[in-house]
Formats: C-alpha cells, structure tokens, sequence
C-alpha cells in the first residue's frame, strides 16, 4: 500500500534512536542527509502507475560517517536515486550491541521485503536473508527467526507474515490447496517423526548423563588427579551438547506437529485461529532454541583444544566448614546467654506438665509473659547447661520430681476446696494437670490395650493413610504441612502442626467420640479388648467359654485394663444396667467401646 514503509538503522534499540533511514512514503523516497536528521525527499516515482517494485542499495563509508544511496525501479532498473549520500551518524553494529537494522510500516502501510543481504567490502555475504524454505515457512510470523525480532516500540495490531503469493495474488487459492495437502501429508509424517525424535533425545540424555556421572566420580574419586580425567570430562561436556540439540530438535518437531494440528482445523473451528497463532509462537521459540544449540555444538568443535566446562550432579559443598554455624551455635550455648536453656525447658515443662512455665512459649521478652516459678526456670535452665545439654537427664529430673508425681485429683473436700480458693488455675501445682492425649497416644494407647502395638525400633517412614491398617507405633508415620499431610485420627485429635513446633492445639470436637465408638480401628480394638478382658477374668474366676464370668467380674477387669483403676460404686451399677439390655457378647463389646471413649482414657492425670 501506498502508505509509509522504512528501513532504519537504528543507533539504540533500547532507547529507541535512529542512525539514519530511507522511506517509501506518498509517492516520495525520503531520507536524511549526512550529519541531519530532517527528512529530505531523494526522489519521487508514480505507485499509481505500477512503480510499486524498487531494489534498494547502501555503500557503507564509516570514515566519511556516510551511505551513499542507490534506489532502482524493477524491472526495467531505472535509477531513481544514483550513489547519493546519506546519513550514517556513526552507525556500526559491530562495536555497539544495541545497533541494528529495522524494517518498519506505520498504521496503513504494507510492504513485500523479498531479499535481504549484506556485503563485507570484499563481497562476501555477512548476513543473507530471503524468506525462504527451509528457515522460512509460509503463513507464519517470520518474529523469532533468523534474528528477526519485534521492536519494544512497536505498536499492537501490526503483523510480518511470511508469505509465497503476496506478490503474485492469482497463485494463492494454489497455494492454499498445496499447503493443505502439504500439511495433511506432514499430519501423517510428523507424529512418527516427532517419536523419534524424543526417543533419540532421550536416548542422547541417557548417554550424557552416565558420562557425567563417570567423569563426576572419577573427579571426586581420592585419585583425582588421574591423567585420564580432562578427557572423560570433554566426553561428558561434549555428549551434553549433542544431547541439548537433540532435544531441542525433539520440540520443534513437536511444536511443528502441534502447528499441523492446529492447521488440519476445519476453517470454521471457533479456537483455530488462537491454536494456529499459540502453535506459531511455540514454533518460533523451539526453532530459536534449537539454532542456539546447534551453535553451541558447532563452537565448542571448532575450538577443540578449549577446556570444556561441565556443571556437577548436583550441590557442591565447601571441604572446609566458615565457622559460622559454629560460631552460632556456640553464642546460643554461651552461659552468658541463657535464652536458649529456658526455652528448651519451657519446651519439656510443657510437654509434662501440660502447661508451661512461661505461657508465652513463643516470646520471653518484655511483651511475653512472666514465669509463674523463675527460680525454678533458671534451676532447670542451669542444670540443662551444667549436664552437658543432655535433655534426657533434665526428663529424668522432673520425672523423679515430687511435683510431677503428684495426683490429679484431691479425696478430702476441705483441701480441695481451699486449695482451689487459693489458687483456682493451678498455677502453684497444688496437684497435677490433667491433659488430653495427642493425637498419636490416643492411637497407641488403642494398640496397646488391644494388644496389636507393634514396639519395634527404626525403620523407613511410612505413609499416614495406613496408620489405620499397620500398627506400627504413630512416630513411624509422615506428617507435612501440605494437604494429606495428616493421618485420618490425626485429622480429629490435633495433630502435630509442622510449622509450629512450640505448642500443641488442643480441641474438643463431636467427630472425636465418633471415631472413637464407630470407626473400624475402634471395632478392631474393642473386639481384641474384649477378649483379652474374657481371658484375665478366666484366671480370676471359675469361668468358661460355655460360663461366661459374672457381669461384676467383666467391668472390673475392663476397667483396670482400659482405665487402669478400679470402677466407683455408682459406675458400677451403671455397667451392671448396661450389660443387661443385650446379649451378653453384643453388650460387652458395646461396653469396652463405651470405656475407650472414656474421658479417663484419653485423659494423661
């Protein structure tokens, strides 16, 4: 179209500065006289009358910072502009990076570049473009080939398309039905192309990752100094390259396949058009990806007495510790700074006792809480340090403690009711704290009392969706802070939060004595129980399988096994009611399940 076209060359892409450049514009060749950046018109020419087809040459001449400017009219090779000295304005790509050529239609122009080429002064070609197969393919985007690349500048709507008709319209309708046929020929060829494509890459990867792993340990290995180790790492270096062009061979086939795809649309296909230019855009990426890894190839043989580099197997580190970690570690240990000692038995305190010395777990500064016992923070604390940091002598100290072997409960009213005048929330430890069994002694008590808890040591971790299944002890199991990170009780019982390691979550929810009356690992339990119960009231009483023991002799037994005490009279009578509105079988079952959801079984006094 008879609209503005130029060709540039640009002083700063980036920027976005011209060095000088030639137009096409109304009739008009415009351009900018040497040392000017004003536009002055060169020549004129007729486009109404068919002078649409010109052959353009520069003669570079850096010394004199000028082009001299050649315009032919095709076919006839009229000249409408003969050696005419242009602007150059110190324009040299070959020192600047930023400098470039550009090819440019403003909003209504349209232009056909049919051949594109560079000269050195000898004549021998720097650069040679031609829009051509095989680098080339009609009806696509010539963005991302070549080195053709989009401006910063440019503005949306504009588009450069390779095409083999625009010059000739009459060819298209032949072309459009040799294209088709062409891609519905290559639908057929490229998906076995494609395949074997990816098996060679994989194949090629294969081979260059065995060796890199030959040449990494013969570098690690004590002899590393073996003679043989530069060539072992050039063979590595040199098969990761043909591996690298492999597989970027492998996805240009296979975004050329999903290009054929999109084409082999019918035309009235509402995505076809956005499957066609997603394709195009992955088809110019895979093909810039593969150029560079066949240049990558071909530098590294051409420079065959270079040492080639090759990146190890995974993360390397130092022989020789810095002395930070340890420096850290031994400021945190300093007797000069007992933080540390406090929160670690704050940390085993609460774990006992079920409530800490210092509420605040997380904060022992001037916003955090006061120790209700300091004295006995920095007693413990000091004898922490004084052990040797040895944690297991601190367990044992408060374990052997008057403090911790205290009952939960007080048998003289008077006492109790002074003793909770005085100090209601126990902050004084008058006795102890009764706390909820976490979620993994809830499951281990189960096993146990049934039994089933297996108490072997170490081994692998094993998945928290078979915790239900296996009985193998809880600590065994994976618990992660993702989704399904928890095992199904854990789910109900507050299981242990891996981004919170301070203190544990306690709640009391319905599903709770749910899982713990109906689940199948409650059924499974309850079953062995009570059979365990049947078999410890044989030895105490004359009783058989065909004479079960009395109903008195069953709850005692159920209640020392599950809750470790004998029942109160009340709670007696209660099971002695409850026993009779079933079948003996039915109803000891039903009375085992009642007891493991006992408040005194998931209760630590």
């Amino acid at each position: 179209q008879n609209a503005h076209v130029n060709f540039q060359l640009v002083k700063d892409a980036v920027q976005g500065l011209t060095a000088g450049y030639i137009a096409f514009d109304s009739n008009r060749i415009i351009t900018w006289a040497p040392g000017s950046v004003t536009d002055f018109e060169a020549a004129r020419f007729d486009y109404d009358s068919g002078q649409r087809r010109f052959e353009v040459q520069l003669t570079f001449d850096p010394p004199a910072d000028r082009c001299l400017l050649t315009v032919n009219l095709l076919p006839s090779r009229t000249k409408l502009v003969d050696q005419l000295p242009i602007a150059l304005s110190g324009w040299n790509p070959a020192t600047q990076p930023n400098q470039a050529v550009s090819l440019d239609a403003r909003k209504g122009g349209e232009a056909l570049i049919d051949d594109f080429t560079i000269l050195a002064p000898g004549g021998n070609p720097l650069f040679s473009c031609d829009f051509e197969a095989p680098v080339f393919t009609a009806g696509i985007d010539a963005t991302g080939i070549a080195g053709w690349e989009t401006s910063a500048f440019s503005e949306a709507g504009g588009i450069s398309t390779v095409s083999s008709t625009a010059a000739n319209p009459a060819l298209l309708p032949a072309w459009q039905q040799l294209t088709t046929a062409q891609a519905s020929l290559e639908l057929q060829r490229l998906p076995h192309r494609s395949a074997a494509a990816a098996l060679a890459a994989a194949q090629a990867r294969s081979a260059a990752w065995e060796a890199r792993l030959v040449a990494d340990r013969a570098r690690l290995a004590p002899a590393a100094s073996d003679a043989s180790l530069p060539q072992l790492i050039a063979a590595a270096a040199n098969l990761k390259l043909q591996a690298d062009r492999h597989s970027a061979d492998a996805d240009l086939l296979a975004a050329d396949l999903r290009l054929v795809t999109a084409q082999a649309l019918p035309p009235d296909n509402a995505d076809r058009s956005k499957q066609i230019d997603a394709a195009t855009a992955a088809v110019a990426t895979a093909r810039n990806a593969a150029e560079k890894a066949r240049a990558a190839e071909i530098a590294a043989s051409s420079a065959p007495n270079d040492t080639p580099t090759l990146p190890p197997l995974g993360p390397e580190y130092p022989r020789t510790s810095t002395g930070r970690r340890k420096a850290l570690a031994e400021w945190m240990t300093d007797r000069q700074h007992p933080l540390t000692a406090r929160v670690a038995v704050n940390y085993v305190w609460l774990h006992h006792f079920h409530t800490p010395l210092v509420a605040t777990v997380t904060d022992f500064g001037r916003n955090g809480a006061s120790p209700t016992h300091p004295e006995l923070l920095d007693w413990l604390a000091v004898e922490l340090m004084e052990s040797g940091w040895s944690l297991k002598h601190l367990h044992r100290l408060i374990l052997n403690s008057q403090s911790w072997q205290r009952r939960s409960a007080v048998n003289d009213p008077l006492k109790l009711a002074a003793a909770a005048g005085n100090d209601p929330e126990n902050r004084l430890l008058w006795r102890m704290n009764p706390g909820r069994m976490e979620a993994e002694v809830v499951r281990d008590s189960l096993l146990y009392v049934a039994g089933k808890l297996d108490p072997a040591i170490g081994g692998q971790e094993l998945e928290n969706t078979e915790s239900l299944t296996t009985f193998r002890r809880s600590l065994y199991y994976a618990v992660y802070p993702e989704q399904g990170g928890r095992s199904p009780l854990g789910e109900l019982f507050d299981a242990p939060d891996p981004l919170d390691c301070y203190r544990r979550t306690s709640s009391i929810v319905p599903q709770q004595a749910l899982a713990l009356t109906n689940s199948d690992l409650v059924h499974t339990v309850s079953a062995a129980v009570t059979a365990q119960v049947a078999a410890a009231c044989s030895t105490t009483a004359s009783a058989t399988p065909s004479a079960p023991a009395e109903p008195d002799t069953f709850i005692r037994q159920a209640f020392l096994i599950i809750l470790s005490r004998t029942p109160t009279a009340q709670e007696l009578q209660v099971c002695q009611e409850f026993l009779q509105q079933d079948t003996p079988e039915v109803a000891r079952h039903s009375l085992v399940r009642a007891l493991l959801n006992h408040h005194d079984f998931i209760t630590v006094h």
